[in-house]
């Protein structure tokens, strides 16, 4: 088992993300657990139904983005990214190269999930399972990353409207640019061989 935790890109007292990651030889075993400090984070309701849905990232999503471990010596560098949403929906696209040659792939599946909250802490387990021969001998380099949608607290808006204004907050294993990235390679940095 590996265990993580995420770092908040930006300032503020923003939500705590931290999780386990298991790997068999077919599935990939994902925990995600968040504490949101006083942040009201919009959790997506679930009717208990897995299915396909694009987009996921505008809202609260968890990701997964995998690749096998690649050299200097290659010149594309293909990986997978799988959306997860605490409604049960969920996607997986493939991308030859750094955010180029994007395609809906059936390389992974959810097959379960299992979301929970309060108002202490939030919680998604998921089952992925996946597909490609290699992937069961080889060592995989996995980045997770989350984005939460939250609430910020209530506004005087110019017409006088007095609202909640909702804000993304972008979590990964690390944030090297100045802006927050989840596809670049060198964020897989968990390597991952089976249990």
């Amino acid at each position: 088992m590996t265990n993580f935790e995420l770092v908040p890109f930006g300032a503020g007292i923003l939500p705590l993300v931290s999780g386990s990651l298991v790997r068999t030889a077919k599935h990939l075993h994902v925990e995600w657990h968040v504490n949101p400090l006083q942040r009201a984070i919009a959790w997506p309701s679930s009717d208990g139904m897995l299915r396909r849905q694009d987009k996921l990232w505008k809202s609260t999503c968890f990701e997964i983005f995998v690749s096998e471990p690649v050299s200097d010596s290659i010149a594309a560098k293909p990986y997978f990214e799988l959306n997860m949403s605490p409604s049960g929906s969920w996607q997986c696209y493939r991308f030859d190269d750094y955010r180029q040659g994007q395609s809906v792939s059936n390389t992974f599946a959810v097959t379960q999930t299992s979301a929970s909250h309060s108002a202490e802490h939030y919680s998604l387990r998921c089952t992925v399972e996946y597909s490609l021969p290699q992937f069961v001998t080889t060592s995989l380099d996995i980045s997770i990353s989350a984005i939460l949608k939250t609430q910020s607290a209530e506004t005087l808006r110019p017409d006088g409207d007095r609202s909640a204004a909702a804000e993304l907050n972008y979590y990964a294993l690390s944030h090297p640019n100045k802006q927050p990235d989840f596809h670049l390679s060198s964020n897989r940095q968990l390597l991952l061989d089976c249990e």
